[in-house]
């Protein structure tokens, strides 16, 4: 086990396993011998740290293989249990925790995590207008109405209007 503490100071127990094979960074770190067995992350505090773990443990068996290759693009497809398990852990986020939690896989280099967070937020993004968006993302809409008329105009086809 290795000890991942939050910004904020709080420590939770991973697996070194499961951590170092689901997350680049924290692979690298361990392999450097982080001396007394933990391992202070600064930039992520401890809500978004917790899932983190939680999809750790929970992915702490690795994903038998149809060869000895340790290349991914052999790996069978996680089973309908973890992907039902993975669903729930994006659904029941606000979007705040959702996009810090997107922002901690994306820099622990978790791939499976930073997938699963992107495309909760794709899914949230589906269908909504461009002020829809704005408002969902905090976006300030600093184009004159010229602007916008002239980029609606050149680019109809990205508005549907073509």
């Amino acid at each position: 086990m290795i000890t991942l503490k939050s910004s904020d100071g709080k420590a939770f127990e991973v697996s070194k396993e499961a951590a170092a094979r689901l997350s680049t960074v924290l692979s690298e770190m361990i392999a450097g011998g982080c001396s007394d067995g933990c391992i202070k992350l600064e930039k992520i505090g401890s809500e978004t740290l917790e899932k983190v773990v939680d999809y750790c443990n929970k992915h702490a068996d690795p994903v038998p293989s149809a060869a000895s290759s340790s290349s991914s693009s052999f790996l069978t497809a996680p089973s309908k249990e973890l992907e039902d398990w993975d669903r729930k852990l994006v659904d029941c986020l606000s979007q705040d925790a959702l996009f810090n939690l997107t922002e901690a896989s994306d820099s622990l280099v978790m791939d499976g995590l930073l997938d699963l967070t992107c495309r909760k937020i794709a899914d949230l993004m589906r269908g909504k207008t461009i002020a829809e968006m704005r408002k969902m993302f905090n976006i300030k809409n600093d184009f004159t109405e010229e602007q916008e008329e002239e980029i609606r105009r050149e680019y109809a086809w990205a508005f549907g209007d073509a």
